[in-house]
């Protein structure tokens, strides 16, 4: 077998392997979009839930505690909402230079040099793992923010009714 033949299949397995990576990381980001809807569920719910418990009352008893209560829940909200938004919004900055395995890149051309698609494949891999490991942070914060908020929920329907 020729340098050049050898040389053209070591090009072609670093390209699968590049593209393997991209899949990959593409399918970190969609692990991440799943737990920032599940989270916004639950941020949603439980709101809604607190609101229906004491809104639906009534006499509900407002005394210091009930309003402290709420106003942590208030607090919890806001915390969890922000890293629940921050998670969502779409990153738009392009990679540079521009990629055309990314959205801000359909419509370059396609180099045919297969070193060039490698490169181009594996900096794009790597934008989707930041982009993962960016929407993950997130939810790592907003998760005990949403549980505090749906505690003090719960405890201030109870202690307010």
């Amino acid at each position: 077998m020729s340098r050049e033949v050898e040389q053209r299949e070591a090009d072609e397995i670093s390209v699968k392997v590049a593209l393997g990576a991209l899949t990959a990381f593409q399918g970190y980001v969609q692990q991440a979009d799943a737990k920032v809807n599940t989270l916004l569920m639950v941020h949603t719910g439980g709101v809604v839930a607190a609101v229906a418990a004491m809104g639906g009352r009534s006499a509900i008893r407002w005394t210091p505690v009930v309003d402290g209560l709420l106003l942590a829940f208030a607090v919890a909200f806001c915390a969890s909402g922000f890293h629940i938004v921050k998670a969502i919004r779409p990153r738009l900055d392009a990679p540079i230079p521009l990629n055309p395995f990314g959205i801000t890149g359909i419509g370059l051309p396609h180099p045919y040099d297969r070193r060039a698609q490698c490169e181009q494949a594996w900096a794009m891999a790597e934008l989707l793992g930041e982009i993962a490991l960016v929407k993950n942070r997130h939810v790592q914060r907003a998760v005990p923010w949403t549980a505090l908020m749906l505690c003090l929920g719960v405890v201030a329907a109870v202690a307010g009714g």
